[in-house]
């Protein structure tokens, strides 16, 4: 897994916080797409 992809999830979990948004799961897909499922 590339650093500057963990980077970018790490901005984007901050982001969503802010917002009010909880991170529930997230799945790794094999085609290298990830698939976020959050709680409001």
């Amino acid at each position: 897994m590339r650093r500057s992809f963990l980077c970018g999830m790490i901005l984007e979990r901050e982001y969503f916080r802010e917002r009010g948004y909880v991170l529930k799961s997230f799945t790794l897909m094999s085609t290298g797409e990830v698939e976020f499922s959050f709680i409001r």
